[in-house]
């Protein structure tokens, strides 16, 4: 038997602060500039052999994984994690913190970008 999902958590722009997100700010502006109005470009990101070079890189790809499978700011983070936590990125990011932090980043963004 299936239990109900509760309702999605809100957050009023009023106590969002904003924040310097680089790899977030980053993953929209490759969005920006590689999106046509017609056609979306297949875009791949796997984890290098060793990791990632730096935290920005792995976060950005983190970002990715959460924008592709379509997170949003009305997700929690149990629905976030029972759709991720298979895809190999979800290493991308080494510790849980990390990727909460990560997936906080996105839903304060779109928070602040959906009405743009």
């Amino acid at each position: 038997m299936n239990s109900p999902t509760p309702p999605p958590r809100s957050a009023s722009p009023e106590n969002l602060r904003p924040s310097n997100n680089n790899a977030l700010a980053a993953y929209s502006a490759r969005q920006r500039e590689t999106s046509t109005p017609t056609t979306r470009p297949v875009e791949t990101v796997v984890i290098p052999p060793g990791g990632f070079s730096n935290h920005e890189k792995a976060e950005e790809a983190f970002i990715y994984l959460l924008k592709r499978d379509g997170v949003d700011e009305t997700w929690t983070w149990d629905q976030t994690m029972r759709k991720i936590i298979m895809d190999p990125l979800y290493k991308a990011l080494e510790t849980l913190a990390q990727k909460k932090a990560a997936f906080e980043k996105v839903r304060i963004y779109d928070l602040q970008h959906q009405n743009d």
